[in-house]
């Protein structure tokens, strides 16, 4: 709601700078209450940043390549989790002992270079600046200085520039949506069965990827005491992080081919997440099977993250993403309890059949969602051409 209404750029830079000092003061705390009490803070800016990163990336990318930046953009989640992983190295003993009060001030400091670059090197969204907030000279001066930078010689003419702002006092521009992050626009009837689709895949997401997290130290040190064998360390954790890059590698080369796009590539990733759970309960590896899993489940995050971007109008752009980020917390909220009521119930290996139970769920409510975004403008319906600003930059 912040972005939709006061902007791309300001809130971005506000919700890090206080991110990087709510990192910072998990190092120092005394007791087990403030630490709950500040990591709950940082995991309340964490929500806030996701969908404003992905809401301006989508908005300053031309549409043959959006997928493929998004993508990118959400693979450097995975090398934020290396970086953690090369850390605890250097700070912990193993999980569960060590300095992590050094861990958390050495990971704290990527929000700090952040901060810095998005107030010296962004510039707001011009796609915002004519749809919402209506300041048209101020986005055609962005628009040049993009030209500028990307070394294209243009210039718009005042023709374009007068096309611009009629376009952005425009009826069809406003598409029924009255107010900058008005949620009850997302409940519309025309896109209410879309949203509530995406919010079960959002949820169902966390659950599993997260889940998968969460209880694999769990499930390997107890396969280890049944196997007689040494307690999982670190290394298992940092072999199935390096399992998830091959998913961005992957879903950088489809997701703007039209046979995978978007909605293919993240219905395909469920079943295939789903095989991969089913393989580890059913034959060894255990941990290259789940690794597999893990780096697929990876794989549809970073898809679903632009696809629902760009399912939404610009308006309520960021609402959207924001929501269904904060009910994808709902799967996390959950998840503990399914996964380790599987656990404690059934056997170790009892929450990767849990997996496949609802991985196939979301790749039915992805199916339900009928329309795709590759390759389209933003701001389009079907029968009906969004504007694309960059096209005056080619």
């Amino acid at each position: 709601y912040l972005t939709d209404k006061y902007g791309r750029k300001g809130p971005l830079s506000l919700v890090v700078m206080i991110l990087y000092i709510s990192a910072m003061l998990s190092a120092v705390v005394t007791n087990y209450f403030q630490l709950l009490l500040v990591r709950s803070a940082y995991a309340l800016l964490v929500g806030l940043q996701f969908p404003m990163c992905f809401t301006y990336l989508a908005e300053i990318t031309p549409k043959e390549v959006r997928g493929k930046y998004l993508v990118l953009a959400g693979g450097f989640f995975t090398v934020g989790e290396l970086i953690s992983c090369i850390a605890a190295f250097f700070t912990l003993d193993r999980i569960d002992s060590g300095n992590w009060r050094l861990l958390l001030v050495i990971i704290a400091q990527p929000a700090l270079l952040c901060c810095y670059g998005i107030n010296k090197y962004l510039d707001e969204s011009p796609r915002y600046e004519v749809n919402v907030s209506k300041r048209i000279a101020n986005a055609i001066n962005i628009l040049e200085t993009m030209a500028k930078v990307n070394e294209v010689n243009v210039e718009i003419t005042d023709q374009e520039k007068e096309n611009f702002t009629l376009w952005a006092f425009s009826n069809k521009l406003k598409k029924k949506i009255s107010q900058a992050g008005d949620v009850r626009a997302l409940l519309e009837p025309s896109i209410k069965s879309m949203t509530l689709h995406l919010w079960a895949i959002w949820v169902i997401l966390t659950l599993v990827y997260y889940g998968m997290i969460y209880i694999l130290p769990l499930t390997l040190s107890e396969l280890h005491i049944q196997n007689n064998e040494e307690d999982a360390g670190l290394w298992d954790i940092a072999v199935n992080v390096l399992g998830e890059f091959p998913s961005m590698v992957v879903g950088y080369l489809i997701v703007e081919r039209e046979i995978f796009g978007r909605r293919n590539s993240i219905i395909y990733g469920f079943i295939l997440g789903a095989v991969a759970c089913f393989l580890a309960n059913t034959t060894g590896p255990f941990v290259f099977w789940i690794a597999l899993a893990r780096a697929i489940t990876n794989g549809v995050f970073i898809i679903v993250s632009p696809y629902t971007t760009e399912l939404y109008p610009t308006q309520v752009r960021a609402t959207g993403l924001g929501i269904a980020s904060s009910f994808s917390r709902i799967g996390g909220m959950f998840m503990p309890w399914i996964t380790l009521g599987l656990f404690n119930q059934f056997g170790p290996k009892a929450p990767f059949t849990g997996f496949i139970f609802f991985s196939l769920i979301g790749a039915y409510c992805c199916y339900a969602i009928k329309r795709d975004t590759t390759n389209q403008p933003l701001d389009y319906e079907g029968g009906q051409d969004g504007v694309e600003m960059t096209v005056y930059l080619k």
